[in-house]
């Protein structure tokens, strides 16, 4: 009787244990999403060329981003303040977030800045061909940026 209550409390902890390990292998943590996997092309310098299918002026300050996606982090300036934020993504898509700025007034900038800190984070997928990577919402290229470094 020992050895047969004894053989079912061990089956029973072989399942809770196979049970927890099959549930972990599944769920995916927030937390670990930002070390996902995204193209290492990424991790670089890029410069906001297009936004909204409208060229900017290059003689002016133009929205700069430095990429790290082995980290989950982004660095770079709105055209006028510095950024600092958070990427993640998962082949071809994309997400920035906790995009945070300094708090400097550039009166001829700031509304290319809102402007392009507000479709950086509608940002869903990326792709990157010739040394540029082009960021878009949907199937609308939002915002496309030439490779600096």
């Amino acid at each position: 009787m020992k050895n047969f209550l004894f053989l079912l409390l061990l089956a029973g902890v072989l399942i809770l244990v196979a049970c927890k390990a099959q549930k972990a292998a599944t769920e995916v943590n927030p937390e670990d999403s930002k070390f996902a996997p995204l193209d290492v092309r990424l991790h670089d310098i890029w410069v906001l060329t297009t936004i909204n299918g409208k060229e900017l002026d290059r003689t002016k300050p133009r929205p700069r981003l430095e990429l790290y996606p082995s980290e989950g982090r982004i660095t770079g300036s709105g055209g006028c303040n510095e950024l600092f934020g958070q990427m993640d993504g998962m082949g071809k898509e994309i997400t920035f977030r906790n995009v945070g700025t300094t708090k400097m007034f550039c009166r001829d900038l700031m509304e290319l800045e809102n402007n392009f800190l507000t479709l950086l984070q509608q940002a869903q997928t990326y792709r990157i061909k010739d040394l540029k990577l082009y960021l878009s919402e949907g199937k609308k290229e939002i915002l496309i940026f030439q490779k600096v470094d």
